[in-house]
């Protein structure tokens, strides 16, 4: 600030006075600029030149300083404030600074241009000032002023109090000074959020699970800009659970388990698995979603957890139980087979003894096509299995599988096995012959067309067995007359036999021999015969005689009969048989006959047409004769002529004929005819003609003779008194000179050589011809001839002619002058001008002097032609050659060429060709040089001079053929050799020369590192001479690489997406991919992709698909495919859950999923306040959950599982259980009108419970009812008041919960009474006391005279009607009247025993463990009398369905039993032994109208059970029983014991016996067995269930003994014994009506009124077996089940 100077004065100017001024400077207020105008101002007044004078006044003050300039804050902390400005214009002496936060001020002065503000308050807004301050530290400037928050101090304790999957909630404490919020800041080093806070806390949520998080929260000053320092904390949020765990491989001893994470993520997973029961447990850790584990047991369930781990947090699955696949069962072995089931049995699988949850599923289905009857299956827990209701003597394919734990299946065991055929029926035998029988039967029902049948039966020789196809058979070579049992049976296959039927036949006796007659007189003839070769003293004969109908028989035992007494003239027919006990042989047989005489002295003359026949008369009596002539043995003629005549004629007959003529004698109705044989003349031959002349032969003919049959004549021919005989119509006269004259005669010749008249004829023989005519010489124009003549004789001349075409040329020559040898002359001719090439025909003919003409010699010859020219070769193809030539001079038309070759074939050949100019010359050797000679050829084949040149063929292309093996980089050339000769090979690759030349021995060539996937095309040439071929291109390609392995990308319940990697090393190529899809359903489908990614679509849900991916490259050829198996489609939700709830239980139902499969099963959790309780699988749509706590909600979910674990969408539910009854109410009642009723607390939670009040005799409709809510606080009970004196009141109390309420529990109680009340009530009990002792005095008194009057039948009660005992001598009486009215009184009595035992304990028969060894569920045996065996290892190794039954001497006399089952059979031998069992009892056939009642326990010869061997040692069939004998070993101590076996089979199924004899009978013979060895065991008695047949049989033996030894029958009271043994005993009403029968039969047996013990009961009754009799059936009537 500057001094200033003033000077104040008075101005006048122009006549105007100013006024004078007085100026009062406030320094502190004046701004530098006035002051600066100020100070101008005077120094102007103060250089005045106007010589005026002022007053001056001086003072001194200082200006303003001048205002701060860029006031800024350089810095803020928690606590202070650093500020800065620069210097203002002009001077001042500091700075004074000062601050305020509106409540606390401060000030500080500085002579700096900053100043650091301390000790403020954290996160406080504060108005910062600067003034600048004159020298005198008063005056200031005009201030500057900025507002700035500090920091806020940084938070205190931040602490995470509470970490989730997706969530950290943060906590701290406020900072020091203020904020006005607080910036929370979280990252994962990916992702990061945000978020402001007025509070101390904040919940940081939407985070992802498993990820580790950077928090910071800084205070924020009110500015929302100012921060202070931040504070941080790393923290992991908790991973999600791991669910989804599934096993995606497992085997036997491996499981590969993968899981999902649905969200976020972890450091690692540890995978671990155990197996309490195999004290196995092992874990992994992997920080991928799978984990393999190895070396596991097979068909065990393993629990397997999956905890995710990420920080110090744990996340642990849900237990899941995972099994590994079991192994098959060991191998199938068939132990009993029936016509209707098969008993299969195998061993436990390798490596699963102790396995549980072990089963096997047994299927069968027929052999072949599996057509006729549909596959079954079944499943058991044990190693065997019993396969019923099957087809008799069918072949099955039999399959056993292992299913383990969670529906795993092993591998599949098989077996073909067959069912036993049924017996054949209706077998009868028939004997055919005297070593044959006929058998012949009806087909066993359900025959199939592959049943054979065998045959047995027992020789002299041995047993023979044969096997047949039809239902008849011819058994031969056997011994006349004898008798045979023949065996026929079933088979169906091998071991597959039914029952063996039998029959008995007796062969025929052999018939007699020699059978011979011997008539002894017109009347009598003496029969004799031979005995047969067989002859058996028991043999004797049936000789039998008979005419016209009439038969006589006689039996004799010697070998001959004489017949007398019979009519002369007359035959018999007579017979002779064997017989042996009955059966007669084949009859021999013969006519006998009485005959009358015949003619004498018979004569028959014939000529050419006639035939006169004379006789004599024969002695004894002739009725007439008739005459009859055969030729040919055909009638001609017949006449009958009287006695009176002696001879006859035939006329018209044929010449040269045989004929006979019969002459009978008739006599009566007998005839005995003469014969006599002639014949008729033949006819003469026609005229003589000369056929043939030779030099030493006359070959004549002539006519047949007329009206003769050929070959029935014959010809004599005479010359030079020779006679020739021969059958023709001609003859060859031989050995006669040539030249000759002969004279020839000829006659016909008939039977018995009867000739015809002769005819005659002359002729003679030719001359010889010349011989050896042969050219002597030829050339193109001429032929010279020479020839010889063997004789001369006078008058011999020679023709000569000489033929081509048209032109003849004859030459005549009587002598010819020749070189004469002996007798020959030779002679030649030359014949000059012919033409070349050309044929001429030479005839020589020799003539004698009469003009005879020997036989002409001809020969013909050709002239030669001339030779071709210009022959040139040229090749056509691999095996023809073109030559070419020019024709000769005088060509004929006829010439042909010779063509010989020569080095291109195996050997030299020769061609002939017609062709002019050339010829193609073929089927020559390819690729080779030849030689080729031409010549030409006349007519004759004659040559002239041949002409030659050489060419070579071409060379044949090669059959190529190109193959690459299979490989991706490999292609292999390979041709065959051609045909003929190849000198070199050349081989092309894709138009590119890959070889030099090859040697011509080579055949294959190899190109090697080719790409994959490319086609390739190869030529191979073949070389020889100049010439070459190439073969046909071929083309193939190499495979294409395979493509990378295949990854499931996702899977729906209709779609799985599969990635896979792509083919390597196939660019430029074009290739695509094939993806395969294949279920289990066998809908195979494909699609062809380029790209590497797929989404299958339209798959089946819950279905496992095969997918594979093949490369396809050029040709479509196909790489490797790789393959991903079984990947499944998610399965549909299941539908409609529902729940039904219970008290400690809960039913879940559902229906099946869309498209449902039998291989789904269902995978149940329930959880209770967020806790997952339990977990299951199940198959079934329907889970009963149990253990529950009762009144508890609970959340159920249903999921649907496939069978390699591939899960469906889950569907849930929730619901609450049923609340808890209280238990233990009770209720006290003081002398008040109220109750106090006090319970139990109920099981589980509630939520209060009901009480209700009312009257117990008056409706409660029309009461109050008392409602209001009880607790248990502290204890539980509650008071109803307000109630009356001395009143019964029902009260209630029910349980409430937060689903349903408890089931009511119910009290009667009494309110009190007052004492006047009280006395009242007792004397009214006593009077009624008094009243009740006179009432019953009085019934005594009135029953004691009430008996008195009854009748004399006695019937003993016992123990409230335990017993009705009826005396013998009464039972009669007894019997009528309960039978009146319908068995109106046996039908009370027997409804009277129905409940009788019932109430006893079944404990062991109910056990689970048990169940499969009864044959009905609700024939149970009472725990009391049960028979035990012994333990072997299981504690219910001692059921067996069956209890001790008292008898009439021992309370365990019997042992009932149910019939044994397949899986009991076993049990039932250990009881057998145990019990020292000597008789069994059997009441019921193993089958019985199609249905199986009891398992064939007993082996056709020696069967093993176990530790017991049984063998049967006989069996003796009768028609009501079979008796059998087994005896039965203990393998284990070697002893044997004798068990007899008492089958009865005549008890009809759904009925009663016939009669009661035939049960009373049976029941002798067994008791007669019992007593002899059942004295100290048990006889065992068994049917089907063991209770109706069984019990009615037990009852009859207790009734007789009663009889017999008390005079008493107690029906109802020994079925009421047998039922407190074993329920049901005597099941129906009819068997209580049959025992009754029974005992009433006996008793009049006894008396004499019933000798025959017959009881006929025409109503049979139905019997069995745990199906009751209809309600609706009336007493007398029955129904059948």
């Amino acid at each position: 600030m500057s001094l200033i100077m003033l000077t104040i004065f008075k101005y006048v100017f122009r006549g105007t006075t100013f006024v004078s001024y007085i100026l009062t400077l406030n320094v502190s207020r004046i701004s530098m600029l006035l002051i600066i105008y100020i100070e101008c101002m005077v120094n102007t007044m103060n250089n005045n030149d106007s010589g005026d004078l002022f007053p001056k006044y001086n003072f001194l003050a200082r200006t303003e300083p001048a205002v701060i300039r860029n006031l800024t804050v350089t810095e803020i902390t928690t606590s202070s404030v650093s500020l800065s400005w620069i210097e203002p214009l002009g001077n001042r002496s500091l700075f004074r600074i000062e601050w305020t936060d509106g409540n606390t001020s401060g000030s500080q002065n500085t002579p700096e241009t900053s100043f650091n503000v301390t000790a403020l308050t954290p996160g406080v807004q504060y108005l910062f000032t600067v003034t600048a301050v004159a020298g005198d530290n008063t005056t200031v400037g005009q201030s500057k002023t900025v507002s700035k928050y500090t920091k806020p101090a940084v938070i205190r304790n931040l602490t995470v109090t509470e970490i989730t999957t997706s969530s950290v909630s943060l906590s701290w404490i406020e900072p020091l000074g203020n904020r006005s919020l607080f910036r929370i800041e979280w990252t994962d080093g990916n992702t990061s959020g945000s978020q402001n806070t007025p509070e101390t806390s904040y919940y940081v949520t939407a985070l992802t699970p498993g990820v580790q998080y950077l928090f910071t929260v800084t205070a924020v000053a009110g500015d929302n800009t100012t921060v202070g320092q931040s504070k941080t904390v790393s923290k992991y949020t908790k991973p999600e659970q791991p669910v989804d765990i599934v096993a995606t491989r497992r085997g036997t001893s491996q499981l590969n388990v993968t899981w999902t994470l649905r969200n976020g993520s972890v450091e690692y997973y540890s995978v671990n698995i155990f197996n309490a029961a195999l004290n196995y447990r092992s874990s992994n850790t992997t920080q991928t979603r799978e984990a393999s584990f190895t070396g596991l047991q097979p068909g065990r369930v393993y629990e397997v957890t999956v905890t995710a781990v990420a920080g110090d947090f744990r996340n642990q699955s849900a237990r899941v139980q995972l099994a590994t696949n079991p192994n098959p069962p060991g191998p199938l072995n068939i132990t009993e087979r029936t016509t209707s089931s098969l008993v299969v049995q195998w061993t436990i699988p390798g490596l699963m003894i102790g396995a549980q949850g072990i089963s096997y599923n047994i299927s069968y289905q027929l052999n072949g096509t599996g057509l006729g009857e549909r596959n079954q299956s079944s499943s058991t827990t044990s190693l065997s299995s019993n396969l019923t209701s099957l087809s008799s003597g069918t072949c099955y394919t039999i399959t056993v599988k292992t299913m383990g734990p969670q529906n795993l299946e092993s591998t599949s065991v098989y077996a073909s096995e067959c069912t036993l055929p049924k017996p054949v029926v209706n077998l009868t035998a028939t004997p055919l012959s005297n070593s044959s029988c006929k058998l012949q039967w009806t087909d066993p029902v359900e025959v199939k067309n592959y049943y054979t049948y065998r045959v047995q039966y027992i020789k002299a020789t041995g047993p023979v067995l044969k096997t047949v196809s039809t239902n008849f058979t011819q058994v031969n070579d056997l011994e006349p007359g004898t008798g045979y049992n023949f065996t026929v049976t079933s088979v169906a296959a091998t071991g597959s036999e039914g029952t063996p039927e039998r029959t008995f036949c007796n062969t025929k006796p052999n018939v007699v021999s020699n059978l011979t007659f011997e008539g002894l007189n017109t009347t009598a003839i003496r029969l004799s015969w031979l005995k047969p070769n067989d002859h058996k003293p028991t043999y004797s004969y049936l000789v039998t005689i008979s005419k016209n109908g009439s038969v006589v028989e006689i039996s004799t035992m010697v070998e001959m009969y004489t017949f007398t007494n019979l009519t002369p003239g007359n035959c018999y027919n007579c017979s002779v048989v064997t017989v042996v006990q009955d059966v007669k042989s084949d009859s021999t047989e013969t006519i006998i006959c009485t005959k009358p005489a015949v003619v004498k002295n018979l004569i028959a003359i014939g000529t050419t047409t006639n035939m006169s026949v004379t006789w004599y008369r024969p002695m004894g009596q002739v009725d007439n004769y008739t005459v009859t002539i055969y030729k040919n043995n055909v009638m001609e003629d017949n006449r009958t002529i009287t006695n009176n005549y002696l001879s006859v004629v035939f006329q018209n007959l044929k010449p040269g004929k045989v004929y006979v003529v019969k002459v009978a004698t008739n006599s009566g109705p007998l005839t005995e005819a003469l014969n006599v044989t002639n014949a008729t003349y033949p006819n003469p031959p026609g005229g003589i003609m000369v056929v043939d002349q030779t030099t030493g032969s006359i070959n004549i003919s002539w006519a047949r003779p007329l009206d003769m049959d050929l070959g029935q004549y014959s010809f004599s021919v005479f010359h030079l008194d020779r006679q020739n005989l021969t059958e023709h119509n001609w003859t060859l006269l031989k050995n006669l000179q040539s030249g000759t004259l002969y004279n020839i005669s000829v006659v016909t010749v008939g039977p018995f050589d009867y000739q015809s008249t002769v005819v005659t004829t002359a002729k003679s023989t030719r001359p010889q011809s010349v011989i050896r005519l042969i050219e002597a010489g030829i050339t193109t124009t001429n032929v010279t001839l020479v020839w010889f003549q063997p004789e001369s004789k006078p008058g011999y001349t020679f023709r000569v002619e000489v033929t081509n075409q048209s032109v003849t040329t004859n030459t005549t020559m009587k002598t010819i002058t020749g070189v004469q040898s002996g007798s020959n002359y030779t002679t030649n001719i030359t014949i000059t001008g012919l033409q070349s090439g050309s044929n001429y025909t030479f005839t020589v003919t020799t003539l004698t002097g009469d003009g005879t003409m020997a036989t002409p010699v001809t020969v013909s010859y050709f002239t030669r032609p001339f030779a071709v020219s210009g022959l040139v070769a040229s090749t056509v193809n691999t095996t023809t050659v073109n030559l070419t030539w020019t024709k000769p001079p005088q060509y004929q038309s006829g010439y042909t060429y010779r063509i010989q070759t020569e080095g291109c074939m195996s050997a030299p050949t020769n061609r002939t060709t017609e062709t002019g100019e050339g010829d193609l010359i073929s089927e020559l050797t390819p690729g080779t040089r030849c030689t080729f000679s031409v010549s030409v050829k006349a007519l004759n084949s004659i040559e002239g001079e041949s002409v030659s040149t050489s060419q070579y063929t071409k060379p044949e292309s090669v059959n190529m053929f190109i193959y690459n093996n299979g490989s991706n980089s490999t292609i292999v050339v390979h041709w065959e050799a051609p045909r003929g000769n190849v000198e070199h090979y050349i081989v092309y690759l894709n138009k590119v020369l890959f070889s030099d030349l090859l040697n011509s021995s080579i055949r294959s060539t190899s190109f090697l590192n080719l790409s994959a996937g490319r086609s390739y095309t190869a030529v191979v040439t073949t070389i020889s001479g100049s010439f070459n071929a190439s073969s046909e291109p071929g083309t193939t390609a190499t495979y294409p690489n395979q493509p990378g392995p295949i990854l499931i990308l996702e899977k729906t319940t209709s779609s799985i997406s599969v990635e896979w990697g792509e083919a390597p090393l196939m660019t430029n190529t074009t290739f695509s991919y094939l993806v395969t899809y294949l279920s289990t359903q066998l809908n195979n489908k494909t699609v062809t992709l380029t790209n590497t990614r797929h989404t299958l679509p339209s798959l089946s849900s819950g279905t496992p698909y095969n997918i594979s991916v093949a490369t396809v490259g050029v040709l479509g050829l196909q790489s490797e495919k790789v393959w991903s198996s079984l990947v499944t489609t998610r399965p549909e939700s299941v539908q409609s859950l529902s729940v039904v709830t219970a008290e400690e239980n809960i039913t879940l139902t559902w229906n099946k999923p869309v498209d449902h499969k039998p291989s789904y099963h269902y995978y149940v959790i329930w959880i209770n306040s967020g806790l997952i309780i339990s977990n299951t699988t199940t198959l079934m749509e329907d889970l009963i959950i149990d253990q529950l706590v009762p009144g508890s909600l609970y959340n159920f979910t249903v999921t649907t599982e496939t069978a390699d674990g591939t899960k469906g969408a889950p569907v849930s539910n929730s619901i609450c259980t049923n609340a808890s009854p209280v238990f233990n109410l009770k209720c006290d009642s003081p002398n008040d009108p109220k109750v106090i009723l006090s319970w139990t607390k109920p099981k589980g939670l509630n939520q209060g419970f009901q009480i209700t009040a009312y009257e117990t005799n008056q409706p409660p409709q029309d009461q109050a009812h008392y409602n209001t809510s009880g607790d248990c606080t502290p204890a539980c009970g509650h008071t109803v008041s307000d109630l009356k004196h001395n009143t019964d009141y029902t009260l209630t109390v029910t349980t409430l919960g937060c689903g349903s309420s408890s089931t009511i529990q119910t009290l009667t109680c009494k309110t009190g009474v007052n004492a006047v009340i009280g006395v009242a009530v007792g004397v009214t009990i006593g009077v009624f006391a008094i009243l009740f002792i006179i009432t019953i005095a009085l019934v005594i008194h009135w029953r004691r005279q009430t008996k008195k009057d009854t009748s004399d039948i006695q019937i003993h009660s016992m123990r409230a009607k335990v017993s009705v005992a009826v005396r013998v001598e009464d039972y009669e009486a007894y019997y009528k009247r309960q039978k009146a009215d319908s068995n109106c009184g046996f039908a009370e009595e027997f409804e009277d025993l129905k409940p009788v035992g019932t109430a006893q304990a079944k404990t062991s028969a109910m056990a689970m463990e048990n169940k499969s060894k009864n044959r009905y569920n609700n024939v149970l045996p009472y725990e009391s009398s049960r028979v035990k065996l012994s333990i072997h290892g299981s504690p219910f190794d001692d059921y067996i369905n069956s209890n001790y039954i008292p008898g009439y001497n021992s309370r365990k006399e019997f042992i009932a039993a149910q019939g044994p089952l397949p899986v009991t059979v076993n049990e039932f031998w250990r009881m057998i032994w145990e019990k020292n069992v000597q008789t069994l009892v059997m009441l019921t056939r193993c089958n019985e109208q199609g249905r199986v009642k009891c398992e064939k326990y007993w082996p056709s010869e020696t069967k093993h059970f176990q530790n017991i061997t049984v063998t049967t040692t006989s069996e003796i069939p009768l028609e009501d029983w079979t008796i059998r004998d087994f005896d039965v070993k203990n393998v284990r101590t070697a002893e044997t014991r004798s068990v007899r076996h008492f089958h009865f089979t005549a008890w009809p199924d759904h009925g009663v016996p016939e009669t009661t004899e035939l049960l009373i009978n049976f029941r002798h013979l067994v008791r007669e067995h019992m007593d002899q060895y059942s004295r100290h065991s048990p006889t065992v008695v068994h049917c089907s269930a063991g209770v109706g047949r069984t019990g009615t049989f037990i009852a009859i033996d207790r009734l007789i003994f009663q009889i017999e030894r008390d005079s008493m029958v107690d029906v109802y009271g020994t079925i009421h014994d047998l039922r407190m043994h074993r329920p049901l005993m005597v099941q129906t009403e009819d068997q209580y009506l049959f025992l009754n029968q029974c005992a009433i039969d006996i008793i009049r047996s006894r008396t004499g009124t019933n000798v025959d013990l017959i009881y006929q009961n025409t109503a049979a009754l139905t019997i069995y077996e745990n199906v009751e009799p209809r309600k609706d059936t009336a007493k007398n009537g029955y129904h059948n089940t």
